[in-house]
């Protein structure tokens, strides 16, 4: 992870460019932060931060310049939400059928 910052710290950075609307640059930092919860294995807040990472991907789709690049990060996008319900595979709460749905909705909305 990127030095001494908290997994927080970096969240808060990510959230701060969403708020910008720079998408793409927002994924970074969600990445780093993922990483840290991976090492942890808290796939519950990996899963959670994979589908920011989706939904990122998603609007950085709708500010696209060409349609090649659009079908790329829509590509991408539906790939992190994928990602996100295998994430949520490996939960043991109550929680995971719910939150794998929502990623498989997501994903074949994203599709269409």
């Amino acid at each position: 992870m990127a030095g001494s910052l908290s997994p927080e710290h970096i969240l808060a950075k990510a959230e701060q460019k969403e708020r910008e609307y720079d998408w793409l640059v927002a994924v970074g930092p969600y990445e780093n932060a993922q990483s840290y919860y991976l090492s942890q294995k808290d796939y519950l807040r990996a899963g959670e931060i994979q589908e920011r990472i989706g939904l990122c991907l998603h609007r950085a789709a709708m500010q696209s310049k060409s349609r090649s690049e659009f079908k790329k990060r829509m590509r991408n996008a539906i790939a992190a939400y994928e990602q996100a319900n295998n994430l949520y595979e490996k939960v043991v709460r109550e929680q995971k059928d719910a939150r794998k749905l929502r990623c498989k909705a997501l994903a074949k909305y994203l599709e269409y």
